[in-house]
């Protein structure tokens, strides 16, 4: 059996395994869905203290019991052995995790635990189990299609969290900065994976996707994310209320027109209430005002519309000279109700739980329906590839007989030299391939008619050395050459050489020779050499320009997560070049350097996940919203972490480590000097380097004295003393990329 039909069965292995694991990972999938929503219903029912939920908890439970019962069959039939034995761990674990569920059932029916941690931990080890599937097949576009079914499946547990928190925070009608905070890493996530997920899924996969987010029940979700994000705003307007009503405002100002009649008080009164009724307005238009806030933005405007009335019979009363004890009593106003109802819209957060938990469901359904969908096309197209690799094996198997048996009657048949090299001219000819025979001994070359065509020579009859042929060889590959024929006389086997022939009228070929030693000394001197040479020039022009246009797609890719910030693309062209430069400069091979240039633009993609309130915000943020902005280093990694490629898993480390500080006091791991990866500390350096001396939508750009004073400042504590020192001493070269690349070129 040939190398490539051994290949091929152990692919037909892979689909095979990867075949009957997707199997799996959908009997996994269909519990992690029921489990999902029976820890939404949990937090509704504990939030609401029993209520409409109650029915709903209790017959899901017996749909999460079936699945269970169908997954612990799928279990005993499925051979976990055979498995990597962290699936068989994880297989182990799940059986201990789900014995437990009847207990935590029990908690949260007597109200003492909402179970969320309970079904999470259970869930992320399903999720766990279903990541194996990526690492199964190498087919690429299989890969892309289970990462896109993984992705969405981590999406929907994402949901059901944020399905879960808001139920929680609708339910009490508060909301802690805790809370927020965990709310805007859910959202940030999602958005994170939304992204991922229509850079690799197939067309047809991302029109469903897209349509579920342009869905009425998505819109609907989108406002109920915005009536609590939008909980500081409406905050905002309230204390300007009181303010309004209180200590020198209309409270006070009413009540010292009582006591001492000036006109001054009166007018500031009625300047407070106008603030007021401005103020209340406001806030009615607010997207998702609910009737309940409306009932008590009512009872202020109008409790407070009776001191405006009242201006008036204290007016009178002066008018009359009345006893100030007098209009005092007449104008008695209860504001009680006010300042309760200012109170309730404070502390509370209004809207309906059972809406919530009705669009976010269907949202979250949409999602398990896109996810049986991509399932669906994984197994038809290993189906669709299993059956072609079985005709192919054995259409081969027949054919390899075939030829057996060709070559026996051709062994016996065709004997002579002469038809054995008409065959090899014609095949020379058909792939614009010749051969070749070289003597050492008086440095003779003979060459087939097909190797003198490719170096366009007419007169074959002339004599030919080697020395004549190294005239075409170029110089800058001369010495590969020379390399490759060494080694095949030292290494007694074939070896192969790509090098470049320049003709007479000055076209360049790409070729690709072979060389083997047929005969050798009684001394182990080589004496004869033969081989082939074959053009490659159309196959090395094709890679060429695949790997120009994966570079453009890697930087456009990185410019991603900078025009989500509104910053311009010349900034990942110029952190590409510096990150280039500083690694050829820190010791790294050329390869290498190359490398992160292409990789370095991608240290931001995770911004993508972050939401615009916070990325586009022009002013400074918030202790909340600076912990959300963080978040898009852990999220860029989460993102390209899965790839193989060398490109992608550099750029994901790039992303994960550019904010690591040198001291250790930098973030997401709070990694401490080359602990942080070299391409971490290089990328933090110009990226901070490019930033302050650029302008961005909540600064302008530093002087570039300022610049360079701040990272001299940080060396040792944000930065690694060595690379500054490298930076400073080539400074100009810096420059000079800066200046190259400005931010209209892009």
């Amino acid at each position: 059996m040939s190398y490539i039909e051994y290949e091929k069965i152990q692919e037909k292995i892979v689909y095979e395994n990867t075949h009957k694991y997707m199997h799996f990972t959908t009997h996994l999938s269909a519990l992690i869905h029921k489990l999902q929503e029976e820890r939404g219903l949990s937090a509704a029912y504990i939030s609401k203290k029993g209520d409409i939920f109650i029915e709903k908890l209790n017959a899901h439970r017996l749909q999460s019991d079936a699945s269970i019962k169908i997954l612990h069959g799928h279990i005993q039939s499925f051979s976990a052995a055979s498995c990597h034995i962290e699936v068989q761990h994880n297989l182990k674990q799940l059986e201990i995790d789900l014995s437990k569920l009847k207990g935590i059932r029990g908690e949260v029916d007597s109200f003492k635990n909402d179970g969320v941690y309970y079904y999470t931990q259970v869930i992320n080890r399903l999720i766990t189990l279903i990541e194996h599937i990526v690492f199964i097949s190498k087919d690429d576009k299989l890969v892309n299609l289970t990462q896109s079914y993984l992705i969405i499946i981590k999406m929907q547990e994402k949901a059901g969290l944020e399905r879960r928190l808001i139920s929680k925070i609708l339910g009490e009608g508060t909301i802690s900065h805790e809370q927020l905070y965990s709310l805007g890493k859910l959202i940030a996530t999602q958005k994170a994976y939304a992204e991922f997920f229509l850079t690799i899924a197939l067309k047809k996969h991302k029109i469903l996707f897209q349509e579920g987010q342009a869905s009425e029940d998505a819109q609907k979700v989108e406002d109920i994310r915005n009536v609590i994000y939008s909980k500081s705003k409406r905050n905002e307007l309230l204390s300007s209320m009181k303010a309004s009503i209180g200590y020198g405002g209309l409270i006070h100002n009413f009540k010292n027109y009582v006591l001492r009649g000036k006109v001054r008080y009166e007018q500031r009164a009625l300047q407070d209430y106008k603030k007021l009724y401005s103020l209340v307005l406001e806030y009615q238009a607010l997207d998702g005002t609910t009737k309940d806030e409306m009932h008590e933005l009512k009872i202020i405007q109008s409790t407070f519309l009776e001191y405006i009335k009242n201006l008036n019979h204290v007016s009178k009363g002066y008018t009359h000279n009345s006893d100030v004890h007098a209009i005092d009593k007449i104008v008695k106003v209860d504001d009680g109700p006010a300042l309760k109802a200012l109170d309730n819209l404070t502390q509370h957060i209004y809207g309906s739980v059972a809406q919530w938990f009705e669009v976010s469901t269907h949202r979250i359904d949409d999602l398990h329906k896109l996810e049986a969908d991509i399932s669906r096309d994984i197994l038809e197209f290993i189906d669709v590839h299993s059956s072609a690799l079985n005709i192919h094996i054995v259409m081969n198997i027949l054919a390899m007989l075939v030829i057996g048996i060709i070559i026996v009657v051709t062994f016996i048949v065709l004997r002579e030299l002469l038809a054995s090299r008409k065959m090899l001219k014609r095949a020379q000819e058909n792939t614009r391939s010749g051969s070749y025979e070289y003597y050492f001994d008086n440095d003779s070359l003979f060459c087939s008619n097909e190797f003198f065509k490719l170096l366009e020579i007419d007169n074959i009859d002339v004599e030919f050395t080697m020395q004549e042929f190294k005239k075409y060889i170029h110089r800058g590959d001369a010495i590969e050459f020379d390399y490759s024929v060494k080694e095949a006389i030292r290494s007694n086997s074939i070896t192969y050489a790509e090098y470049r022939v320049v003709l007479k009228n000055k076209k360049v070929l790409f070729v690709r020779s072979s060389f083997e030693v047929i005969k050798y000394s009684r001394d182990g001197v080589a004496q004869v050499i033969v081989g082939t040479m074959t053009d490659i020039s159309e196959s090395k022009r094709l890679e060429d320009e695949i790997v120009e246009t994966q570079k453009d797609v890697i930087l456009h890719m990185g410019a991603i997560g900078e025009t989500r910030s509104k910053e311009t693309g010349a900034h990942v062209k110029r952190v590409a070049g510096y990150s280039e430069l500083l690694a050829i400069l820190a010791g790294e091979s050329q390869e290498q350097a190359s490398l992160l240039k292409m990789a370095s633009p991608m240290h931001d993609i995770g911004k993508v996940g972050i939401p615009d309130s916070i990325l586009k915000k022009p002013g400074k943020l918030t202790a909340d919203e600076w912990k959300v902005m963080k978040t898009h280093a852990e999220l860029g990694y989460e993102m390209l972490k899965y790839s193989k490629r060398p490109i992608l898993q550099l750029a994901a480390s790039v992303a994960y480590t550019h904010h690591e500080h040198y001291n250790g006091k930098g973030y997401p791991r709070g990694l401490k000097g080359e602990e942080i990866p070299l391409e971490g500390r290089i990328t933090a350096l110009v990226d901070v380097f490019d930033a302050l001396g650029s302008d961005r939508c909540y600064k302008k750009a530093w002087p570039m004295d300022e610049v360079l004073e701040y990272i001299e400042k940080e060396k040792g504590r944000m930065f690694d003393p060595d690379i500054v020192e490298l930076f400073f001493k080539h400074l100009e070269e810096f420059l000079a990329i800066k200046d190259f690349y400005q931010d209209d070129d892009f």
